[in-house]
């Protein structure tokens, strides 16, 4: 080899010898030698410094990288960890009870609401199958696989769950499937505890067929049990049954009424229920007509076992003795007793002939039962008993044995005068002043309740137009019947203008019950009033109250809350919650608030404290002869 010829590149002696040729530079002349070499030589060196400055690159990248992925695994936990956060923050704020189940539906996760709702400690149910362990026996339960493969929700709003203690609580819950990408991983259990809810309607549904005074089944579901039993068609099983309908008058109640007040007449009221109620079968049917008229329907019981009852409810009423305040009372009651056998056209004439058969005691002397059977008794006779509610309403109108009373409507604020609600009442010569709940529900009957109704705003105009308008109104209440007859507003805008009255001096008044009943027909009715000046008020709101965008729609000034919820708010935590409901719900619709049968001091500052608007009652004033 020629020592002066420059050497070969590492690089293109390892290319050479790799095509074959090891002693290049014997077999190449020396000037195209140094050629090659030269040549080669600087493309190798730059391919060199280019493959170093890349490998350089790609250190520099492989760190950035290595530092980018340690970032992005920080930041990763971090916000899982912030999510995770915010989900158990979340979870553990909400109210209702939560739970997560696996596929399995055993328990995964839960709320603190749900471990104090059913008072299982943290974590004891972890793991557990949930359902088998709080769904209470009567209460369904789901089939937990088909509901994830369905991947359908399910809900049950009566369902009850067994809290730790053994007890059960009454909720609504709903599950509803997770969906992952390889199927539902399980399902989000949420309830709610619902049995102050429950119990609420339960006392309301048990407002609407029960006296409130007594506790006994009322009117409307008194008649209702014994259509069950006597309106055709009958099954022939049925048809040779015999029941028995008692109608009981009491005697002497009036006097203590009016000596003692209607406090001591509603305890009266109440002893005598408690009373006869202990002298009956637990099959019987014991109701509170109205005023002191109660009824007794006897099923599967012939006409003398119907009798030997009376004769033992007469002698209850005997031995009974009524204290009030050091006052001593002895009352009596008379009652009529009426065969039930067969089919009845309609149960007005089964009640009409118990009244009948009650009013022949009080004729015979009272403080006696009387048997009046329509099957065998003369037509003659019953002419001369006393007229039916058709007969003896119709002639209160001819004869002027209608009067109007007044019970005054206070401001609490004092800033108005006072205002007045007028009552109607039947002057019976016989009887005296008969309450309209003695008589509405037959005058409703017979078609005559639109005719009360106006004879009452027409006497209340007539007597209003000779009064000095110092700002008062005057309430009257329509009836159901009015309410449907669809000519109401133009009969009293006419007598208005007969009488030259102002609309804005009355204030007419219909229950929440009629309202709900006949929507449309109150919204027309309120409407056509107020463009007359007239004011509106819905009466009884709590046994009845319409959802918050009807009343909103309607055009109302004034709610009245119930009397019967007024009366028992001292004493009960439901009545209480239902008037502080009402009263927000009325002044956040802009409406003012009217709290009927205030009967004492404490009931009046309750109520004052409520910021409830207006207040009538005994503790206001008593009821007065208007006209």
């Amino acid at each position: 080899m020629n020592a002066s010829l420059p050497p070969l590149h590492p690089r293109l002696r390892t290319l050479l010898e790799h095509c074959g040729i090891r002693d290049a530079q014997a077999a190449i002349p020396a000037p195209t030698w140094r050629q090659l070499v030269e040549a080669t030589s600087r493309q190798f060196d730059v391919y060199d410094e280019e493959r170093r400055s890349l490998d350089q690159s790609l250190e520099t990248l492989y760190r950035e990288v290595a530092r980018l992925g340690a970032n992005l695994e920080h930041n990763t936990a971090v916000r899982l960890t912030a999510e995770r956060n915010l989900l158990r923050t979340v979870v553990h704020s909400i109210a209702d009870g939560v739970f997560v189940l696996d596929r399995d539906g055993c328990e995964r996760l839960s709320n603190s609401a749900a471990e104090t709702m059913l008072g299982w400690p943290v974590g004891e149910l972890r793991g557990k199958p949930l359902l088998e362990r709080i769904l209470a026996a009567g209460t369904h339960a789901p089939d937990y696989a088909r509901l994830l493969e369905a991947g359908q929700p399910w809900r049950d709003d009566d369902a009850h769950f067994l809290r730790r203690d053994g007890s059960q609580s009454a909720v609504s819950y709903t599950l509803n499937p997770i969906a992952g990408e390889q199927g539902p991983t399980g399902a989000v259990l949420v309830f709610r505890d619902v049995s102050r809810q429950r119990e609420i309607a339960r006392r309301l549904s048990h407002r609407a067929s029960h006296d409130p005074l007594t506790g006994l089944v009322n009117r409307a579901e008194f008649e209702e049990r014994l259509a069950r039993l006597i309106e055709g068609p009958l099954p022939a099983t049925a048809r040779d049954a015999e029941h028995v309908l008692l109608y009981l008058d009491l005697d002497r109640f009036k006097t203590v009424n009016d000596i003692c007040g209607h406090a001591a007449g509603d305890a009266l009221l109440r002893q005598v229920a408690r009373l006869l109620g202990q002298q009956l079968r637990t099959s019987d049917t014991l109701a509170r007509l109205g005023g002191d008229e109660f009824a007794v329907l006897l099923e599967n019981c012939p006409a003398e076992q119907g009798t030997r009852i009376a004769d033992k409810l007469l002698a209850a009423i005997r031995s009974f003795r009524f204290d009030w305040l050091g006052k001593h009372f002895e009352i009596g009651v008379s009652i009529g007793v009426v065969p039930l056998r067969g089919e009845w056209p309609e149960i007005g004439a089964a009640i009409a002939a118990a009244d009948r058969a009650c009013y022949r005691a009080k004729n015979s002397g009272r403080d006696r039962w009387c048997l009046l059977d329509p099957q065998t008794v003369d037509e003659r006779d019953l002419a001369q008993e006393r007229p039916n509610w058709a007969q003896r309403l119709r002639e209160a109108l001819s004869l002027g044995q209608l009067g109007l009373y007044a019970q005054t409507v206070r401001a609490l604020d004092g800033t108005e005068p006072d205002s007045f609600e007028l009552f109607l009442r039947l002057l019976d010569p016989h009887d005296g002043e008969v309450p309209p709940g003695a008589f509405l529900a037959a005058a409703e009957r017979l078609d005559l309740a639109t005719t009360l109704d106006r004879w009452v705003i027409d006497t209340a105009l007539a007597h209003i137009a000779g009064l000095p308008d110092d700002g008062s109104r005057f309430s009257v209440n329509l009836s159901a019947a009015s309410l449907r007859s669809g000519n109401m507003a133009a009969f009293i805008a006419e007598r208005l203008h007969h009488y030259a009255v102002s609309g804005t001096r009355l204030c007419i008044e219909i229950t929440a019950t009629d309202a709900l009943c006949h929507w449309d027909r109150a919204s027309d009715l309120f409407n056509a009033l107020r463009e007359l000046g007239c004011r509106c008020a819905l009466d009884d709101v709590g046994n009845g109250l319409p959802a918050l965008g009807q009343l909103e729609a309607m055009a109302l000034d004034y709610l009245k809350i119930d009397g019967d919820l007024v009366r028992g708010m001292l004493v009960s935590r439901t009545d209480a919650a239902m008037v502080e409901a009402v009263t927000r719900i009325g002044h956040a619709l802009g409406l003012r608030l009217v709290a009927e049968t205030v009967e004492t001091e404490a009931a009046l500052e309750h109520i004052r404290r409520l910021g409830v608007d207006y207040a009538q009652g005994w503790a206001i004033s008593t009821l007065q002869r208007w006209a």
